[in-house]
């Protein structure tokens, strides 16, 4: 005796379209979670593939076509994962297209469970509830796209943003987190030289008192330090910036030549070329997590030096050999 199979238009085309929007947001999650970012074009197109997977596997199941034990096989389902990265991510590299599945299997598997889970527990005894299901599953997703970028993106930020920096005057130095700020644009009229902006509490160990004490109390008035910085002979290292903040358009800031400001990048000290101290009297963070603000055009320059300086070394190296 046969059996006879109803297939619903509207409920295979409903399921497409969820299945097709959870891989678009798994797909979606991979990236962000990995920080290997796509286009809509190309996860579309990945989410696609799922979608044509999904449907030979309904089709299978219902004996429309052979193969559901194929289909269901752990190979397969790898195979039609990478797949998916290959053609959401293109991928470069056999280690970056295997850190992009695993990042995708792992989302996938927790979000997937979520749903499942979900779904029976909302259910009417054995049987699930696909709609709750599905919501679940795509608020997983979701929520592990939003921690875990959270994580990845704070890890970067402190890694690329934040530098330490090291100031040297008259033969003593101190050391500083810095900033690495995009919107210090600062200055020196006069020489073109880029400001280093540093909190004043933090260079209280390479000036002398009698200034440090003058500069916290200086409010723009070149007159009440003059006297103060020819006695010490810091005159030649002396100047005025003038600047604009809100609410205060023509401010002037004490400046420092240093003898040198170094930054720490990739492990390896390097000079930051032709910059200005710039005195700040209030802290710049609240959180106390950076206390000076470095141009982003300085330290651009000095990577980009440091980089050729390697590549050449490392050329050297290859004739050598």
């Amino acid at each position: 005796m046969g059996y006879t199979y109803v297939l619903y238009l509207d409920v295979l085309i409903a399921l497409l379209a969820a299945n097709f929007l959870f891989d678009y947001l798994l797909l979606w999650a991979t990236g962000e979670v990995s920080g290997n970012f796509s286009n809509k074009k190309r996860l579309s197109l990945g989410a696609l593939l799922g979608a044509l997977y999904f449907l030979l596997v309904y089709f299978a199941r219902l004996e429309f076509i052979p193969g559901y034990g194929y289909l269901r096989f752990p190979v397969t389902i790898l195979a039609v994962g990478g797949g998916m990265i290959w053609v959401a991510f293109r991928p470069q590299t056999w280690r970056k297209f295997l850190s992009l599945l695993g990042f995708f299997v792992g989302i996938g598997l927790v979000a997937g469970g979520a749903g499942v889970a979900t779904a029976y527990v909302t259910g009417d005894g054995m049987s699930p509830n696909p709609i709750w299901g599905t919501l679940m599953a795509i608020a997983a997703i979701l929520l592990i796209a939003e921690l875990g970028w959270g994580v990845v993106h704070r890890r970067l930020w402190e890694k690329v943003y934040y530098v330490p920096i090291e100031i040297g005057i008259g033969g003593r130095k101190t050391r500083i987190n810095a900033l690495v700020d995009t919107g210090n644009r600062l200055r020196d009229p006069l020489t073109g030289r880029a400001v280093v902006v540093v909190e004043l509490k933090h260079l209280a160990e390479i000036i002398p008192d009698p200034l440090y004490t003058a500069l916290a109390k200086f409010s723009d008035d070149f007159g009440q330090i003059d006297s103060l910085l020819q006695e010490l002979d810091w005159g030649s290292r002396f100047c005025l910036l003038p600047y604009a903040s809100l609410g205060n358009t023509n401010g002037l800031m004490p400046g420092l030549r240093p003898d040198y400001v170094k930054v720490t990048i990739s492990g390896g000290q390097l000079n930051l070329h032709r910059v200005i101290v710039g005195i700040c009297q209030e802290p710049l963070d609240s959180a106390g997590d950076y206390h000076a603000l470095v141009p982003p055009d300085v330290i651009g320059a000095v990577a980009k030096e440091h980089s050729m300086d390697t590549a050449n070394t490392k050329r050297g190296e290859s004739l050598n050999a």
